[in-house]
């Protein structure tokens, strides 16, 4: 069986989203002289110093997760979902695309993981997966009603009742 490298374990952390074991593993290369061609089970033996690991995620030196999954609350049942950097510009981006205020934006992260049916391209999938996918931020994913796992995307120019 062939070695994981401790690029390879990065990699899949970044990927992933993996904040503390991505930091982690940056922290071994930057204190401890851990190569990104070393065996990855060179990293078990080390004396983690998590109080400089939790910083750095606090810090976020690698800049994980800046596109993050927000929710603007359109009806008392409908549900806007939106990838950006924050809520000011899912907020703008919103009010661009629909022409009406967004009242109501959650960081909804927890989301990220849950599979989602996107109408619009007739693929279910995690979220996470789906904005690995997209090249330009902020990005309209699609409307749902709450509790229910279809994206549909709405016709901006016929207005929020038309389903493309």
């Amino acid at each position: 069986m062939r070695a994981i490298t401790v690029k390879e374990l990065l990699e899949y952390a970044i990927e992933g989203e993996h904040r503390v074991l991505a930091h982690t593993i940056y922290w071994s290369m930057t204190t401890q002289g851990i190569a990104l061609t070393d065996d990855s089970q060179k990293l078990l033996g080390l004396p983690f110093d998590r109080d400089h690991i939790s910083q750095l995620v606090q810090q976020n030196v690698l800049g994980m997760g800046q596109v993050k999954l927000f929710v603007v609350k359109v009806k008392a049942d409908l549900f806007a979902f939106y990838f950006a950097r924050n809520a000011l510009e899912t907020s703008a981006y919103h009010s661009r695309l629909f022409f009406q205020k967004a009242t109501s934006i959650v960081d909804a992260e927890r989301l990220l993981y849950k599979y989602m049916y996107l109408v619009d391209i007739d693929k279910q999938m995690m979220l996470i997966d789906y904005r690995k996918e997209l090249l330009q931020f902020p990005a309209y994913l699609g409307h749902a009603k709450a509790n229910d796992h279809k994206l549909y995307r709405l016709d901006q120019q016929k207005g929020m009742n038309q389903v493309v």
